[in-house]
């Protein structure tokens, strides 16, 4: 959907597609204040890649309908829904993997569960990998600990 020479445009513009500036721009403004755009992409029900196009400069057009539904995100709504949650540490779920319980932790709390069990309890790297199912690298990067 890039159209650069002026044949391509008429191509797109006669078919009811908009210039994709707009909605760029509104796309930017929302990524630079936490939305995340695969879940922006979702909650539009587009897949992610159409939407990076656009708001990564690559397309030059977009869909009207597409264009409209951008156009109708109101920015609030959008960060409370589509912006990445906030690493929250459950007190009832780090007693269960302290005490050695199969745990499923989301992968959005994992750093924060890092921090917990090695400040808070002691816990060496090696057993909050184990537990936490991620790479030395991970805790270390989560632990701004040098490896």
């Amino acid at each position: 959907m890039s159209g650069t020479t002026a044949g391509n445009s008429r191509y797109w513009l006669a078919r009811g597609y908009r210039p994709a500036e707009p909605s760029r721009t509104k796309l930017r403004d929302l990524i630079n204040q936490g939305v995340v755009p695969n879940r922006l992409a979702n909650g539009l029900g587009v897949h992610s890649t159409t939407l990076n196009r656009i708001w990564q400069g690559r397309a030059s057009f977009v869909h009207p309908n597409l264009a409209a539904a951008i156009n109708r995100i109101d920015p609030e709504t959008a960060i409370d829904q589509y912006s990445r949650g906030t690493p929250y540490v459950d007190a009832i779920i780090l007693d269960r993997i302290i005490s050695g319980a199969d745990v499923t932790v989301a992968a959005v709390d994992k750093p924060a569960y890092a921090r917990a069990l090695y400040t808070e309890h002691g816990w060496n790297r090696n057993q909050i990998a184990r537990k936490l199912g991620i790479s030395w690298t991970r805790i270390n990067h989560h632990l701004g600990v040098a490896a």
